[in-house]
């Protein structure tokens, strides 16, 4: 939270420390990272500096040192140029600078192997979303696109599993620390969609994981894509086949099939995973507007009417 944020960054300055190290999940190097830049800065209070909430720019790159080490496989923060930060009921935003990406990632996939199935496959899926959305993004690019299939490609061999049976198959964990690793470098430089654009706001108005977020909506999101991008041949409907192919193995499925399949499998993997429904963190038909028009596309490549995005969190509750 901002108020952590404010709290250790004051120790770090008055205590001359010069090198932060962040081991933990993604809300842990996101708050090392804002803490590695704020005790840089005139002002303490981080939320001048948050995007939507302050100015939305820090005024230099000046920070401490940044060492990541992330023991979960699903924000790629390791990577990323922002850190997130929420005040639960109120706003979850993004302070961001160049700065702000760590100076080295230690990452070792062995660190997750304790992790409960819950966090592991919420965590995973945040990666996959991360890279799915990237790779259909309206900025993606040759090198975004590359790093998004290879990405999809080990979670979709490994996310099950790692969740399951085989937590402890090291393999497994490989496939998705690369996977996140890919993810964090895609969101940043291909951007993220209209999945993170309605999870962010549900994680900023109700106590509910990034992860969870992403899980409950990715379903029903990409029905409302795939049915906005319609019928006609588009870059758009072309790439959101290939994730079908890629998800189901399908490589000579047609344009149709694959995205028939790509629903299919992510399905499957919420029955296999339970990932939990909204209503059960109480978000109900009152909240269904507000979250609505504080939602985001992003770089989402086609426009959702905010009728289908209602929709979306009415069959995701």
């Amino acid at each position: 939270s901002s108020a952590l944020v404010k709290m250790v960054s004051g120790v770090a300055k008055d205590q001359s420390i010069d090198l932060v190290l962040a081991v933990g999940g993604g809300s842990v190097l996101d708050a090392g990272k804002a803490v590695s830049v704020m005790t840089r800065q005139q002002e303490d209070r981080v939320e001048e500096y948050l995007e939507g909430v302050g100015l939305g720019l820090i005024p230099n790159g000046q920070k401490l040192s940044c060492i990541a080490v992330p023991t979960t496989a699903g924000t790629g923060s390791e990577a990323t140029e922002n850190a997130v930060l929420r005040v639960v009921g109120e706003y979850k935003k993004s302070l961001r600078h160049t700065s702000l990406v760590p100076e080295i990632a230690l990452i070792d996939p062995a660190l997750a192997v304790s992790c409960p199935p819950s966090v592991t496959s919420a965590s995973g899926i945040d990666a996959f979303c991360q890279l799915f959305e990237s790779y259909v993004s309206s900025k993606a690019t040759v090198l975004t696109d590359h790093h998004s299939v290879l990405g999809i490609r080990k979670v979709a061999s490994s996310l099950v599993k790692a969740s399951t049976e085989e937590s402890d198959r090291i393999e497994h964990r490989e496939d998705l620390a690369l996977a996140s690793y890919l993810s964090g470098i895609c969101l940043r430089n291909a951007g993220i969609g209209l999945i993170h654009g309605i999870a962010g706001v549900l994680g900023g108005i109700n106590e509910i994981s990034h992860g969870i977020a992403c899980a409950s909506v990715m379903v029903n999101t990409t029905r409302a894509n795939i049915a906005a991008i319609g019928k006609s041949s588009s870059v758009a409907r072309t790439k959101f086949a290939d994730v079908g192919r890629i998800v189901s193995d399908g490589q000579g499925r047609s344009d149709d099939g694959a995205l028939d399949a790509l629903i299919d499998n992510l399905q499957e993997w919420t029955a296999k995973l339970a990932v939990p429904k909204l209503g059960e963190f109480g978000i109900g038909e009152g909240d269904l507007g507000r979250i609505v028009r504080l939602s985001s596309h992003k770089n989402n490549p086609v426009r959702v009417s905010d009728e289908a995005i209602e929709e979306v969190l009415r069959l995701s509750s």
